[in-house]
């Protein structure tokens, strides 16, 4: 099962095409709030990941739960349709089930991020109860790969678990494994995309690990120009494999080899979509443009959504991001979109011709 393009397309209100119009003709000025938010309601975190720095964070002024409540009310009305939690370990706060119950009732389509470590039989109940549409589980490789990427010895078994405790409780939330490419796990990438399919994931994303500040991995985990042949073998591969399972076009992963040999060739050819489209906030209610978090907006904790978005602040910043002044990133809540709408702004309509994404159109009946 994959993300069903014709649901959310005809599911969007009408002002989100004014606003598409506006952004593909060069604009800077939305004329609707966030269609998607990346929300990191905690740093803390059960896991000490080595390409990650968010534990190491030392969490203050977290906002309340009566606060995230009316951020979020303020978002849908602003036209928010997506919203995707995290941390840390989200499942780590006692309110993050009233959180996404919430969210959903709202009318959110809800993501939650999540190393599956806390998510036993009764949590993947509870959180089935809230009514979400996706879980992200992170899967790095194999037992001994994983656990050794994730710090902690017994996170494969807890997460191949999680997968299992979610998909025994129905069809929704859909189980969707994220893969966080670097150099310990690329020689399993076939691998690992084969036993979260054979443990009943409905998808697999895969994007390549970062160097930023937040998530910067150990200098042994960062992909390098030589393994970028690996890279591309690896990638190819897996298309061919698992087509069906990877529900991103399939130009996005074949950008990662330029991401890893030429990061600002990537940056340059498309637009971010980032303080735009979709939204950032951090667990102490500070607002960025996206997860590499390179300027802050402002903090929800002193004004309004709303006053934030449309600042002259957030305009300067959307046209310095419009003309390339930004760090380049091929993170999966935004680079895949960048890519679909370069190819719409430049009328390079003949590359959605391309094999796969006729196939995918086909599978999910457009």
């Amino acid at each position: 099962m994959k993300i069903c393009l014709w649901e959310n397309i005809i599911s969007l209100p009408m002002k989100f095409y004014t606003n598409l119009a506006k952004f593909l003709a060069g604009g800077i000025n939305p004329v609707m709030g966030p269609v998607k938010i990346q929300w990191e309601l905690t740093y803390r975190c059960n896991l000490r990941c080595r390409h990650c720095h968010l534990w190491k964070i030392k969490e203050e002024n977290r906002l309340s739960l009566d606060r995230i409540k009316e951020v979020l009310r303020e978002l849908r009305e602003l036209g928010g349709k997506y919203v995707s939690f995290s941390g840390g370990e989200l499942f780590l706060l006692r309110e993050s089930f009233d959180i996404l119950s919430f969210a959903k009732s709202l009318g959110f389509r809800v993501a939650a991020n999540s190393n599956g470590w806390l998510l036993d039989e009764k949590n993947s109940r509870r959180l089935a109860e809230t009514g979400i549409d996706t879980v992200f589980l992170s899967l790095d490789g194999p037992r001994e790969v994983h656990d050794w990427i994730r710090g902690v010895e017994g996170a494969w078994d807890r997460v191949m678990g999680a997968i299992k405790n979610i998909r025994e409780t129905g069809e929704k939330p859909r189980v969707f494994v994220n893969i966080t490419l670097n150099r310990k796990n690329l020689p399993y990438l076939l691998e690992t995309i084969e036993m979260a399919v054979k443990q009943g994931a409905h998808a697999v994303t895969v994007e390549p690990v970062h160097s930023i500040e937040k998530y910067s991995p150990e200098e042994d985990l960062g992909l390098r120009s030589e393994d970028v042949p690996l890279l591309r073998e690896k990638i190819e591969e897996a298309l061919k494999k698992f087509s069906k399972y990877l529900p991103h076009f399939h130009a996005y992963l074949r950008k990662f080899p330029q991401f890893v040999e030429d990061p600002e060739g990537v940056k340059k050819s498309f637009r971010c979509i980032a303080a735009y489209f979709s939204v950032q906030i951090h667990p102490n209610g500070d607002v960025h443009p996206c997860p590499v978090a390179f300027r802050k907006l402002g903090n929800l904790r002193e004004t309004s959504f709303r006053e934030i978005w449309f600042s002259p602040g957030a305009e300067e910043l959307r046209r310095d991001i419009k003309e390339g002044r930004h760090p380049p990133c091929l993170f999966t809540c935004v680079g895949p979109a960048n890519l679909y709408l370069s190819y719409v702004r430049k009328g390079m309509f003949w590359k959605f011709l391309a094999p796969g994404f006729i196939e995918y159109v086909i599978r999910e009946k457009l």
